[in-house]
């Protein structure tokens, strides 16, 4: 969320990253569950061949979404 935040920090207003700060309020809260909570760590751990074998087809389906978040973005904020 680190790169999210210097990017809201740098590139846009105030009202655009109040507006993107609700918009990932939640893949804040899950992110930060997924590097902080010390009991998924260990689940997550005990099954990494098995994301390994679904890694790309999520890769693949992450790609889409950021794609169709960067779209949605581009004509939240274009005015003109």
């Amino acid at each position: 969320m680190q790169c999210f935040d210097n990017y809201a920090a740098t590139c846009l207003s105030g009202e655009e990253r109040k507006v993107m700060n609700n918009n990932v309020a939640g893949a804040r809260h899950t992110f930060s569950y997924l590097c902080d909570d010390p009991s998924f760590k260990s689940e997550y751990l005990k099954h990494t061949s098995c994301y390994k074998k679904v890694s790309r087809d999520w890769d693949l389906c992450a790609n889409r979404f950021l794609e169709r978040v960067n779209r949605s973005h581009t004509k939240a904020f274009d005015i003109c």
